[in-house]
């Protein structure tokens, strides 16, 4: 059987030995490789006047064996660290070996150190603070006017109210009548007082008391707080006498 040893670089890992044969004959690896779509081989034809009837074809062993060479000394440069390294090469019957670890008789190559770009680091940006809510400015008793009468026999009345801004959706309205705290709490700045809230704070039923709102957060804080109003109840009157 006549043949050559070609070597063929698939990629930067890998290298292949090929046997070619003879013209007239396809080897296995020729058809192995025509079917992966890897074509260009050439048989050596024999020629006479030769010991053993062949002649070899140098150019192409010698331009394997640069590729051969070549491959391998990338390969063991990238299984280096980034800083430049020394190479050892040497041979042996497959031809040459290249490895980081100095052996008898190979010789010293200096690989230099690949160029490696570190990207620039990206700083993430602050998370934004949702922006706090405008304050209220004012807050002011509109009905019952200060020092003007309320007509109830059980204590009963609304009450209406200026706000700026408006009232927003956690906040809330607490109502002092007498000083006291009256125990309802109001989602509205036009609350409305029951018999029981009047019982449960007004000084008495009849004469002058006083009238307080503030706005409140979730937690009770107050955020602010109206002017205090006076205002006098009167009950309606049964049989000529007032209640």
């Amino acid at each position: 059987m006549v043949g050559k040893r070609i070597g063929v670089c698939l990629d930067a890992k890998v290298v292949a030995k090929i046997q070619v044969r003879s013209p007239g004959r396809t080897s296995f690896w020729q058809s192995a490789w025509r079917r992966v779509g890897v074509t260009g081989f050439t048989s050596a034809a024999p020629a006479t006047g030769t010991r053993g009837g062949t002649i070899r074809d140098r150019s192409a062993e010698g331009a394997a064996l640069k590729y051969r060479r070549t491959i391998a000394i990338t390969l063991a440069a990238c299984a280096l660290s980034a800083a430049a390294q020394t190479v050892y090469e040497s041979k042996d019957k497959t031809g040459p070996v290249f490895s980081d670890k100095p052996s008898p008789g190979a010789k010293p190559l200096q690989v230099e150190a690949p160029n490696v770009v570190s990207p620039p680091a990206v700083t993430p940006p602050a998370p934004t603070q949702p922006s706090a809510a405008p304050a209220y400015r004012k807050l002011l008793i509109t009905r019952p006017a200060n020092q003007d009468s309320v007509h109830s026999n059980d204590g009963a009345f609304g009450i209406s109210a200026q706000l700026t801004p408006p009232l927003r959706a956690n906040d809330r309205v607490r109502v002092l009548i007498d000083g006291n705290l009256v125990p309802t709490v109001f989602r509205s700045t036009n609350p409305r007082i029951t018999p029981n809230d009047w019982q449960a704070t007004a000084l008495g039923d009849r004469g002058e008391h006083t009238l307080q709102l503030a706005v409140v957060d979730a937690d009770g804080v107050p955020k602010i707080e109206s002017p205090v109003v006076s205002f006098y109840l009167h009950r309606a009157a049964v049989g000529g006498k007032r209640r």
